[in-house]
């Protein structure tokens, strides 16, 4: 299932986000009695790291209703410390909120979400080449 989103957050409001779920994830998201919240990030440390987190409650930043139980959000954030070790698993060491101007353009065009062996699993990409065109 492919769904085409416009981003709402502010100044992306006209920024579309494709999301595509695998059958498993389309089927595991409506037997859900609550929303599924799922953060890109783009995470600034010791070198540049993308990464998806699910949550079963709401962030502290804003989301947005993507579709049946289904929450997204998107954000920007840099490491105070820069340890290796602590990008393992789920684990978000401190981090502030990274400073920058033209955040519209890193929010990713594509989003997937899969459900395998009772885990919500996720990646995004950017089209720079569409960013370069639209922009």
């Amino acid at each position: 299932m492919t769904l085409d989103l416009k981003f709402i957050d502010g100044e992306m409001s006209d920024k579309t986000i494709q999301v595509e779920l695998s059958t498993k994830a389309a089927k595991a998201l409506k037997k859900r009695n609550k929303p599924l919240f799922v953060t890109m990030e783009v995470y600034f440390s010791c070198f540049v790291v993308k990464r998806v987190q699910f949550s079963e409650t709401e962030p502290e930043w804003p989301s947005f209703e993507a579709g049946d139980n289904l929450n997204l959000s998107f954000r920007v954030i840099q490491s105070a410390p820069c340890n290796i070790h602590d990008l393992k698993g789920d684990n978000t060491p401190e981090y502030i909120e990274f400073p920058i101007k033209k955040r519209r353009k890193l929010l990713p065009h594509r989003l997937t979400i899969d459900f395998v062996n009772g885990e919500w699993q996720g990646s995004y990409i950017w089209n720079f080449r569409q960013s370069r065109a639209v922009a």
